[in-house]
């Protein structure tokens, strides 16, 4: 094992300690919340956002950003995500400390939004550092993902002005999440009744272990549908993307292609994900919106296997699996809290599904398939700004 893997692994342990212990801690403390949460979100943007040359992104944002801090109509981009870029570029903020300070929004915008969950905290928080495992590669997408957690939580408190104006940020910033404003058009019918079990557990195990890509040949029909509409006029890249869908859904389009599930990993998510989907609606149901949530979830749990093998399209399921933590935590928090209760099935059941939900950050930490430039910090740039090695040619 080389220095720079030592380092990488040692670190990506502790971050996903630290998450453990202090969602302990702030499950039993939780009127001090903000207080230990300064803990995580510090040694998550440190760990995450001081990562150098990470994936393709990392190298070819480097170059978007020193084009848009020089000429803001340089580089074609959503309104609020130049005005970002050109702003820290003109106050003096190096590339690097952009992806810090993007990380750390990103981790501070979850936790205000987890924070409705803090009695449950212990086991979501965990769960919550994987889900973010996304920012590594797609850096726009989950700053205007950080918005959309604003603009979700100001949401379900009913707070409308705020929740509009952080939804137009979402959008501004990235385009691509005007495909979430179906599931918020259907708030009200989504909060009202749960998707049973006997209809989200099949369709996801059919996803999961029979789907291919063929599958997803209606969004062609529906793209070719909004275009008609008129709704590629609204935005130059959404125009792009619907015009792309053919060349999205066979992988053609953007950096990493095809990504194919293992039948291990498959395994894994069918049983992390199956408890939640039948035991995670009784106990969502206890907490405010809690249908709304767990049914983003179940709808993300159907799609990932199909959408996760395609870049593009993972990056929507990623925001609706991400709800996974949210649900799976608490199914988690109330199964250990009552696990006296339980049948020893039903306890080596939930212990199973748990361990297969952690175990990701672990293996993220050790896996010996990564190259040294994979596991660069910042410290180890010696200069740079970039790699080429992952620059797209």
């Amino acid at each position: 094992m080389s220095e720079i893997n030592l380092i990488y692994t040692s670190l990506k342990l502790l971050e996903f300690a630290i998450f453990l212990l202090f969602g302990y801690i702030i499950s039993k403390s939780p009127k001090h919340y903000w207080k230990y949460a300064i803990f995580p979100i510090a040694v998550f943007a440190i760990v995450e956002g001081l990562r150098f040359g990470r994936e393709i992104d990392y190298n070819e944002y480097y170059f978007r950003y020193i084009n848009i801090g020089q000429n803001f109509n340089s580089e074609d981009y959503e309104f609020i995500f130049k005005l970002i870029c050109y702003t820290c570029y003109n106050i003096g903020i190096p590339y690097y400390l952009f992806i810090f300070f993007q990380s750390a929004f990103l981790i501070f915008c979850t936790f205000l939004f987890i924070k409705r969950y803090k009695q449950a905290i212990q086991y979501v928080l965990p769960l919550v550092l994987f889900e973010l495992y996304g920012n590594n590669m797609f850096i726009r997408w989950y700053l205007a993902f950080s918005f959309f957690l604003l603009f979700l939580h100001y949401y379900l408190e009913r707070k409308t002005y705020k929740s509009l104006f952080f939804i137009v940020i979402t959008c501004l910033t990235h385009i691509g999440f005007t495909t979430l404003l179906p599931f918020i058009a259907l708030h009200k019918l989504l909060s009202k009744k749960g998707i049973p079990p006997k209809i989200s557990v099949p369709l996801f195990l059919v996803t999961l272990f029979v789907s291919n890509l063929s599958y997803l040949n209606f969004i062609v029909t529906f793209s070719n549908i909004l275009l008609k509409l008129g709704l590629g006029s609204i935005d130059p890249r959404l125009n792009l993307y619907l015009n792309s869908t053919e060349d999205i859904i066979s992988g053609n389009f953007g950096n990493i292609g095809v990504i194919n599930l293992t039948i291990s990993n498959s395994i894994r998510l069918a049983i992390a994900y199956i408890p939640a989907m039948l035991w995670g609606l009784k106990c969502m149901k206890k907490y405010h919106e809690g249908i709304f949530i767990y049914n983003l979830f179940v709808i993300g749990a159907i799609v990932s296997p199909l959408f996760l093998k395609v870049e593009i399209l993972n990056r929507l399921s990623g925001v609706l699996v991400f709800f996974y933590s949210i649900c799976g935590g608490i199914l988690f928090f109330h199964a250990f809290k009552n696990i006296q209760r339980l049948r020893t099935p039903i306890k080596a059941i939930m212990l199973i599904s748990y361990l297969c939900a952690l175990w990701p950050n672990v293996s993220i930490a050790i896996r010996d398939n990564l190259r040294d430039n994979q596991m660069l910090f910042i410290w180890d740039a010696h200069g740079r700004n970039y790699l080429n090695t992952f620059r797209k040619e």
